[in-house]
């Protein structure tokens, strides 16, 4: 993903546009980018956040651990993420280790995470089963979520809340 979106960047302004077709399933760990101009990324496909969640990138700010969020967009403009696919974060199983404290240092991440970052477009896509927040956008200006769904296990929150809380004395 990386390096599809380093060279959608490079390319000519109409070419900036990185597709994951209809059809696709991928399962990834996070990334980030940062310096992103007049990119899309045309997601038709399906991609989901991996499962080895003891293999979760952090980041080292020296002070705490924090985890990477799944898909980062930093100090960018003009910057869609279009289509009918999906981004599924995969966090029930997060929820049930936050629930029993075994998700270690650095907490949960986000699925969509823009900073600093202008000009957003989100439009058309489904995110779902976050293992925090489902998309979050900090420091950032223009940002326009439309015409998109983000589905939330409620029922898979309430069994978890039923398995791991003691009863009310």
């Amino acid at each position: 993903m990386i390096a599809a979106l380093l060279a959608a960047n490079a390319s000519e302004p109409e070419e900036r546009i990185v597709v994951i077709p209809e059809g696709s399933e991928i399962s990834m760990f996070s990334w980030t980018m940062a310096r992103l101009v007049d990119v899309t990324i045309q997601l038709d496909g399906n991609v989901y956040a991996s499962e080895n969640w003891e293999d979760w990138p952090y980041i080292d700010d020296t002070v705490n651990y924090v985890r990477m969020n799944f898909w980062s967009i930093t100090d960018s403009n003009n910057v869609k993420i279009m289509g009918k696919g999906t981004i599924d974060g995969r966090g029930y199983l997060w929820w049930a280790r936050e629930w029993r404290q075994k998700n270690g240092k650095g907490g949960r991440p986000f699925v969509l995470y823009f900073t600093r970052t202008s000009n957003i477009e989100v439009t058309g896509i489904l995110v779902k089963n976050s293992p925090y927040y489902n998309v979050v956008l900090y420091d950032c200006e223009n940002g326009y979520l439309h015409d998109m769904e983000i589905y939330v296990d409620v029922w898979g929150q309430l069994e978890l809340s039923q398995l791991f809380s003691s009863p009310i004395e």
